[in-house]
């Protein structure tokens, strides 16, 4: 189901103030039952969100890729070691892709 319009307007308009926008989403739940959820939105974070999660799959196997032949190029050369640099180097990834996609958004 759609929200009202009026929901529509209240967020656009929440959205220019520069606060925060009121989201409703409804959740079917149990027996089919719906419920409605509340997320509370920053003005611009959705689209920089979905900057971030396309800048994440390019700079996350690129840290992960390099973390790994860092490990090779160091003596790790099990399973283990290399899971381990592939983890790193993506955890590494999430605030770098973040970062990116701030400066790029704010640009």
């Amino acid at each position: 189901m759609l929200p009202e319009a009026g929901a529509a307007k209240k967020r656009s308009d929440a959205a220019k103030s520069g606060g925060f926008c009121l989201t409703w989403i409804k959740v079917r739940g149990v027996r089919g039952r719906y419920g409605v959820g509340v997320t509370w939105l920053r003005n611009g974070s959705i689209p920089m969100l979905r900057l971030a999660s396309i800048l994440y799959s390019l700079i996350g196997t690129t840290l992960a890729g390099s973390a790994i032949v860092v490990a090779l190029v160091a003596g790790y050369d099990g399973a283990q070691g290399i899971v381990v640099a592939a983890v790193v180097g993506a955890l590494a990834a999430l605030p770098v892709a973040y970062l990116v996609a701030r400066r790029l958004y704010a640009a």
